[in-house]
């Protein structure tokens, strides 16, 4: 059984970088973000492949676990992350399918400060 390691996006970074070409962006499973919630779960590596994460995306998602992070510690109970990043081949599917007719963008997922 593998412990749990703490990564900082730093770290989560230079291992995507260091990938091989075309290879899915996956982190190993005891590579964990906050005491309970790892990268892949933040990121949703398992289901997905996803686009190369900027050095402030990862930070931006980092600050947002950190909240849940403290909310599921405060509440003794479990949060289950269905969604908390979409890529901007994602995010611009969903706004040419869900937008005003002013063209607005109505969400912050691209910008990873939604909870």
């Amino acid at each position: 059984m593998s412990s749990k390691t703490f990564w900082s996006p730093e770290e989560v970074e230079l291992y995507f970088k260091n990938l091989k070409t075309g290879s899915k962006l996956k982190l190993p499973n005891e590579a964990y973000c906050t005491e309970n919630f790892t990268w892949n779960e933040v990121l949703q590596t398992k289901e997905r492949n996803i686009d190369m994460p900027s050095r402030q995306i990862l930070e931006n998602l980092k600050s947002s676990a950190d909240v849940l992070q403290n909310y599921r510690d405060k509440t003794g109970k479990p949060i289950n992350i269905t969604y908390e990043w979409r890529t901007p081949t994602e995010q611009q599917r969903l706004i040419n399918a869900y937008n005003r007719k002013d063209g607005k963008q109505k969400t912050n997922h691209l910008k990873q400060v939604c909870i």
